[in-house]
């Protein structure tokens, strides 16, 4: 037997005894034989609702709730077929049918909201929000305001990002600076109300530290601990045993002193001159209450300069995108990786997905598509705009471009996406362009 049949028959049977329509096979009584609080208990689940509603409300006794009234024809074919083997075949057939449309098609569903948080140069405003319930138009809220701004002098707010903790709280990170040992740190209920902005100084113990870049978060539940990454430049340790002298004759030569002293005795070195900067790596590290960290460790490092690195869950493997900021030759596009732990290793490192001056990717899964998103913030040789941009993919695989079918609020950079209640969204739509969170 089907068990979807055998819950909806029923369910059906409950249904139609609490509302007064039939009655009870043997006992020939309604629903004043089980009473108005047992009727009640019997018609709705635990969360209120009852779900895969097949009645129209007007037909409904106040103690049945309905949820959804997609299948009301079918509660009209249960009243026909119950002594009809014919139509309680149709109505089989049609049940099914449209149980798997409401379980498999987004259309029949109420709308999902989903939430982008970004910042506008030059980062001194604060964070703005958009909302969209398909992926493709993104409206601003607050009337394109800013709803949460920086708490700090001389403190910017770049490339923020957001995500749900295990807590039910939104937890964001983001640069605190361009030339920062330090990321910012706060959690919210609603989005709106922020905790206090704290400075957390994740590289200050690392020498030669010249920033600490786009930090992102992800809880990882083996562990039960949120693993934090960024992009830094960094030299490490000082130290050396390799000495030097000057001359400009080879006859007189100044006093030796120390050139380079790793922490352990080296001999026979050498000099390249190479230019452009030390490589960007991307970093983590752990922590269970954003108080204390674990040491920084090179989370990913692929043997060329990488910064804005995020991750996606999917088919049961991790995907991390990031920017490939090669200088020679320049490339700055977007690249992707995979592995089978949050915590890497990463390989299958893919070809460039994007044109370059791309960075700041974002990913998100809405209905059937991965939403790829990323800031081309320079104009690129055959690609000469500034704005955000979209690739999609139901795959993972196989990319293909949407820019001409998305909007985006001015003037947006760097963010995240999110997906939201309907609570949540409609608290955020309702707020007055006046309102700015500190």
């Amino acid at each position: 037997m089907r068990p979807g049949i055998r819950v909806r028959n029923r369910q059906m049977d409950i249904r139609d005894r609490c509302a007064g329509r039939i009655k009870h096979p043997t006992r020939q009584r309604g629903p004043e034989y089980l009473g108005k609080r047992n009727a009640r208990k019997q018609c709705q689940q635990t969360d209120g609702s009852f779900h895969g509603d097949l009645l129209s409300q007007k037909r409904l006794a106040p103690t049945c709730k309905p949820v959804n009234r997609v299948l009301v024809f079918i509660g009209n074919f249960w009243q026909l077929a119950t002594s009809n083997s014919t139509m309680r075949n149709k109505l089989t057939h049609s049940f099914l049918t449209a149980v798997l449309l409401l379980h498999f098609e987004p259309s029949l569903t109420a709308a999902d909201y989903y939430a982008f948080a970004y910042f506008k140069e030059p980062a001194r405003s604060g964070i703005y929000y958009a909302l969209s319930t398909d992926g493709y138009r993104w409206t601003p809220v607050n009337g394109g305001n800013p709803v949460w701004a920086p708490q700090y002098p001389k403190e910017l707010m770049r490339d923020i990002f957001i995500t749900r903790g295990p807590d039910h709280q939104f937890h964001a990170v983001w640069t605190w600076g361009w030339r920062e040992k330090v990321i910012g740190y706060a959690h919210s209920s609603d989005l709106i109300h922020w905790s206090s902005q704290v400075r957390v100084p994740l590289m200050e113990g690392i020498p030669g530290t010249i920033h600490t870049w786009a930090p992102e978060i992800y809880w990882d539940g083996q562990r039960r601990e949120w693993l934090i990454i960024w992009s830094s430049i960094a030299e490490g340790e000082t130290r050396n045993r390799i000495y030097s002298s000057f001359t400009r004759d080879f006859v007189t030569f100044s006093p030796p002193s120390v050139f380079f002293d790793p922490g352990y005795d080296v001999i026979d070195a050498t000099i390249l001159h190479a230019q452009g900067e030390t490589r960007n790596r991307i970093y983590s590290s752990f922590t269970r209450d954003f108080v204390t960290f674990s040491p920084p460790s090179v989370f990913f490092d692929p043997g060329y300069d990488v910064i804005d690195a995020t991750i996606l869950h999917a088919q049961k493997r991790y995907y991390l995108i990031f920017k490939d900021q090669t200088k020679v030759p320049l490339t700055y596009k977007l690249r992707m990786a995979d592995s089978h732990s949050l915590e890497g290793p990463w390989s299958h490192i893919t070809d460039t997905l994007t044109e370059s001056w791309s960075e700041g990717p974002s990913a998100i899964r809405i209905g059937r598509y991965y939403f790829l998103y990323y800031d081309h913030y320079r104009p690129a040789p055959n690609h000469e705009v500034r704005r955000y941009e979209a690739l999609r993919s139901s795959d993972l695989k196989h990319w293909e471009e949407i820019d001409d079918q998305i909007s985006f609020p001015a003037g947006c950079k760097h963010g995240s996406f999110f997906k939201l209640t309907q609570a949540e969204a409609q608290r955020l739509k309702a707020l007055p362009a006046s309102a700015v969170s500190q």
